[in-house]
């Protein structure tokens, strides 16, 4: 079941709730930084955060399989990294991809589309 979890950071640098992708868009061309982090998104909802945030097709791809190498990628946009997370779990070893797109006042992440509900960065707004 896929999460998205949308925050905003003004000046004082506290997260602030947005409610949809809408707030975090209007948000975003007023200057305040946002964080949109999707965990288990659907095909759809990364096409439509493809659509809003000029995404390249190949990076949502990239997203949507698993087993990518850990990689590095900038587009006119955005820069796409893929980074593996490792995980230990009675007595075995899981292996799952966060990826994050990084640009001007926004960062996306994308997570556990292939993990079995582990959840590589839950409770991460915490720290």
């Amino acid at each position: 079941m896929s999460e998205i979890k949308i925050y905003s950071f003004k000046d004082e640098g506290k997260p602030v709730i947005l409610e949809n992708i809408e707030a975090a868009i209007q948000a975003k061309q007023q200057g305040v930084l946002i964080w949109i982090d999707c965990f288990q998104p659907s095909v759809e909802q990364l096409n439509m955060l493809g659509e809003a945030f000029r995404l390249h097709p190949l990076a949502i791809e990239d997203c949507i399989h698993d087993r990518q190498v850990p990689k590095m990628e900038d587009f006119p946009d955005n820069t796409f990294l893929i980074f593996n997370y490792f995980n230990y779990i009675n007595k075995t070893l899981h292996i799952d991809e966060v990826d994050f797109f990084i640009g001007d006042n926004y960062l996306l992440s994308i997570s556990g589309i292939h993990s079995e509900n582990r959840h590589p960065l839950a409770n991460i707004e915490k720290i």
